[in-house]
């Protein structure tokens, strides 16, 4: 009777985990459900990602091409963080994203492999070349580390890591993983955004011509619609954009109806960029940007206050800076901030190519273009590599202390600032600045502007300005971004017509965050989905100690934790089980 109910008992006891195994099974098949118990929460999408992946009403495939066994494990750590990241992704577009991975060039040789490396090019994706340290030396090995996209008959490439960076590099992988959930989310958006918004470069104050900005506008062509206006009145080509509607107006009424137009105009762009103005602004047109403003426009400003003839500088070594006087000072004073009118230099500086005195090219710091780190204090900065820019100004937040002011762009403590009229001397290459020439003060470069705008035309004799009488006096909600270097997006255009990335450096090949930065810019200012805030995860990876673990000491040490121990641990406890059991049923 004892053993009869001992194995009744033990044969209840195991329909009944078998049981709740086949629930279980039936449950989590109907449920999904990721506890992400991470300090980061790098599984738990933002509500703007889902809301991205549930916008999918068509399958969204993805062909990850980062793979193989010999992957290096921080590679394969971004292989498995993508597939993690896509499983959450197609959960949230109720199972609207399918993907697969795997190496394409696995296996080939000669002139198989140089097709597909072609192929991958034309498509957009690049292909890396990756050098890695062994024990026995080093090895070369070439990976994708991107994917391709397929959505409605359409194709997208999607880079894993961005282009501009270092491939090879900690930090840089680090970056990729922390960004691959706004790295998904900016592919589906391409995808799946309707009527998309418009944005225009403003032009008729010398502003920079399209053929620098050519990458700008390429950037900005994959989400938005981009125009171009003029906005100095005294341009005749001011007029020829309007001149179809200007036809019947009598002429009495024509400063009414220029004035309408143009105001209907600004207001159809959701923001408007001033990349690098040379000339005065008019009251009128200062009164037309401003209640563009005040009717909820957003406006990129890229200012250079001074002039800096750099070909005078090459010619003769030494230049004095020119005001530009664009007259904007007390309308940006308003909105809280202030152009100075001054030029930075930094000690973090890039490299430039000078010729050498004798013949030759010497290359050397050249303490103007400085290259200034990511602040990473907002989603704008979040994760970016060095920004460079050309004599930039400083720029001093005032005004309402209403107004929400983030410093988004800074010098280096090691920078120094020269007040107009400043003396720009090449002797500063040939002669290295003495000790104590650089400060010790971060100096404002970029800043972000929000909260409640107020016109500066509030208690002026507007009879002239606004002849319709529609002033507006002020806007909930705005947003504006100055920064102090109109060359930041400029691209250099070839010969044959086609142009470097902005912020493109020749002598070193790289190409530093600029575009980043710029898209950001832009994206806070304009995109209605949030996506922009994604970039605020912060996600560390925890890899080994390369340096630590190839020690032989600590090799050995490593092998036996993980092979040995796991035996041992398993034999004790079935000698322990087996003394158990053995006392139990002895009785």
């Amino acid at each position: 009777m004892k053993k009869s109910n001992l194995r009744n008992r033990a044969l209840l006891e195991m329909a009944i985990v078998l049981a709740l195994l086949i629930a279980g099974n039936y449950i989590s098949s109907r449920v999904f459900h990721r506890f992400d118990f991470t300090k980061e929460k790098r599984y738990t999408l933002s509500e703007a990602s889902k809301h991205l992946a549930g916008d999918l009403d068509d399958v969204f495939y993805v062909k990850v091409f980062l793979d193989g066994d010999d992957l290096p494990a921080a590679y394969k750590n971004l292989r498995n963080a993508t597939k993690e990241m896509l499983d959450e992704f197609r959960y949230a577009s109720n199972g609207n994203i399918e993907y697969e991975i795997y190496n394409p060039l696995e296996g080939l040789k000669g002139d198989e492999l140089r097709n597909v490396l072609v192929e991958l090019n034309q498509k957009g994706l690049q292909v890396t070349d990756l050098y890695e340290k062994t024990n026995d030396g080093s090895r070369q090995k070439l990976i994708v580390p991107g994917a391709l996209v397929y959505y409605k008959g359409a194709e997208y490439p999607m880079h894993l890591i961005d282009p501009s960076m270092t491939v090879n590099n900690p930090a840089t992988l680090n970056k990729a993983v922390e960004g691959l959930e706004f790295t998904i989310a900016n592919t589906i958006r391409r995808c799946v955004m309707g009527e998309r918004k418009s944005v225009a470069f403003m032009s008729g104050h010398g502003e920079l011509p399209d053929a620098q900005l050519l990458d700008a506008k390429t950037l900005l062509e994959e989400y938005y619609i981009v125009d171009r206006m003029n906005l100095n009145f005294d341009d005749s080509a001011f007029y020829g954009q309007i001149l179809e509607e200007l036809k019947g107006v009598r002429e009495d009424s024509l400063a009414f109806a220029v004035d309408r137009l143009i105001k209907k105009k600004l207001n159809s762009y959701d923001a408007i960029i001033f990349a690098k103005p040379r000339i005065t602004f008019a009251e009128r047109e200062k009164y037309w940007i401003d209640q563009y403003i005040m009717h909820g426009g957003k406006v990129l400003w890229m200012i250079d206050p001074l002039l800096i003839e750099e070909d005078s500088l090459m010619r003769y070594g030494k230049v004095y800076t020119i005001d530009y006087d664009l007259n904007l000072t007390d309308l940006l004073f308003k909105y809280g901030v202030r152009v100075n009118l001054d030029v930075v230099q930094d000690y973090n500086s890039l490299i430039v190519p000078f010729a050498r005195e004798g013949g030759g090219i010497d290359p050397k710091p050249w303490y103007y273009f400085p290259v200034v780190p990511s602040m990473n204090n907002h989603a704008i900065n979040r994760n970016l590599d060095l920004t460079w820019l050309q004599y930039p100004a400083t720029i001093d937040t005032v005004g309402s202390p209403t107004l929400k002011k983030t410093v988004l762009l800074q010098s280096t403590s090691l920078s120094r600032v020269s007040n107009h009229p400043a003396e720009i001397d090449l002797q500063i290459v040939r002669r290295p600045p003495a000790e104590g020439y650089f400060g010790d003060k971060y100096e404002p470069l970029a800043v972000l502007v929000e909260g409640q705008f107020e016109s500066p035309y509030k208690l002026a004799n507007r009879k002239e300005l606004d002849p319709e009488k529609t002033f507006i006096g002020s806007v909930d909600n705005g947003k504006m971004i100055v920064i102090g270097d109109g060359d930041l997006m400029a691209n250099l255009v070839r010969k044959n017509g086609q142009y470097y990335p902005a912020g493109y450096d020749r002598l070193s090949k790289k190409t530093f965050a600029n575009r980043q930065f710029f898209m950001n810019c832009m994206d806070y200012l304009v995109d209605d989905y949030g996506l922009i805030e994604v970039r605020n995860k912060d996600i560390q990876l925890r890899l080994l100690d390369k340096d630590k673990i190839n020690l032989p000491k600590e090799e050995n040490k490593w092998k036996v934790l993980n092979m040995v121990l796991p035996i041992v641990l398993i034999l004790v406890f079935g000698l322990i089980n087996g003394f158990i059991r053995k006392r139990k049923y002895e009785r």
